[in-house]
């Protein structure tokens, strides 16, 4: 699905998505879906299915000329090309989550998949300690900057990376080839395509196309939602056995439950993707295992979706349908203050 940056805006077309579940954290019991269940929500994003957005023309890069510039804070610039990134000691391979900025309960633009690549640390090295922040520049004239924070891996987090491949595969021109960051937890626009430079900058106030917009917050993270992918909103469906799918997006606390409610009735439990499918799945994409799964870390995994399922008797009549998500935050956030994450809401007529 290709968007142009006008179109992107009105854009409500169905994407596929996905993630991984491994073991639930401890705040909460989430109830696991079964395989054949979630075989209508896949985990992982085809190619051909993931969002695509083009701030500005770029025609397809040469690699035998494409060269990432590095001005790193110690020591020499370094050149390197396509290769010196493929052979790099130190490439990681993970799940994440990119998600526009512009998303909402009638977009999908958001998509998950296993990128392969190097992280930044490893490109640039250690910062002076007068820096303060990452600049980015495109080879179609987009420009961007990270908060020095992005080097700092805490615990199982995924670092932000320079990524060459996606579900085991060079990129594809409109995925970014032949390079493009991937900034864990963070909105696309930091998810640079097409990058010719990364370069420490003592300048602390964050520059950049999108952050020029978005003055008064220019670093935005993941904000919590939760969707429902099926059945569309206004759909007519037939009575008798109706299986819900959808994802609800990270934000600062993991999503540890998420729940469905029918025509203001009780909130019930949704299922979430269980450990075994995600293995499988990308097993049968040929893809190489991501990090989190491969050192079976602890769901949910920082930046990344998760998917979930629901079962439900549908007799005839017309249906309005909620979804929400809760999070880590119920532990240490005031039993009177906190809120679960806010969801999509649909109508449905049931024959």
């Amino acid at each position: 699905m290709k968007l142009t940056r006008r179109q992107f805006l009105r854009w409500g077309t169905q994407s596929g998505a996905a993630v991984a579940v491994m073991s639930l954290t401890n705040c909460e019991k989430a109830e696991v879906a079964t395989e054949i269940e979630m075989k209508a929500q896949p985990m992982v994003t085809s190619e051909d299915r993931a969002f695509v957005l083009n701030h500005y023309p770029q025609a397809p890069i040469n690699e035998t000329h494409w060269r990432l510039r590095l001005k790193r804070a110690n020591s020499d610039d370094l050149n390197l090309s396509l290769t010196d990134l493929h052979n790099h000691a130190n490439r990681i391979c993970a799940l994440a989550s990119v998600v526009c900025v512009f998303d909402g309960p009638d977009q999908d633009l958001a998509y998950t998949g296993i990128f392969e690549g190097v992280a930044i640390k490893d490109l640039l090295g250690e910062p002076a300690p007068e820096t303060r922040r990452i600049l980015v520049h495109a080879a179609d004239g987009y420009t961007s900057s990270l908060p020095l924070s992005i080097l700092e891996q805490r615990g199982d987090d995924v670092p932000a990376f320079l990524a060459t491949n996606y579900l085991g595969k060079p990129l594809s021109h409109e995925r970014g080839f032949p390079a493009r960051l991937i900034v864990p937890g963070y909105y696309a626009y930091k998810h640079v395509k097409y990058v010719t430079q990364l370069s420490y900058s003592n300048e602390s106030q964050a520059s950049g196309d999108f952050e020029s917009m978005f003055r008064d917050a220019p670093d935005r993270a993941l904000s919590g939602s939760t969707k429902i992918s099926h059945p569309l909103d206004t759909s007519i469906v037939s009575a008798g056995k109706l299986v819900l799918t959808g994802y609800a997006l990270p934000s600062s606390a993991p999503v540890t439950r998420v729940e469905v409610r029918i025509n203001q009735g009780p909130w019930r439990p949704a299922r979430l993707v269980a450990a075994e499918s995600i293995a499988k799945e990308i097993h049968d994409l040929g893809a190489r295992l991501p990090i989190q799964v491969a050192n079976a870390r602890e769901y949910p995994f920082a930046g990344v979706w998760a998917p979930w399922v629901f079962n439900w008797h549908a007799e005839p009549g017309e249906y309005s349908i909620q979804v929400r998500a809760h999070t880590a935050a119920v532990a240490y956030v005031p039993k009177d203050q906190y809120q679960p994450d806010p969801g999509q809401t649909i109508q449905i007529t049931v024959l």
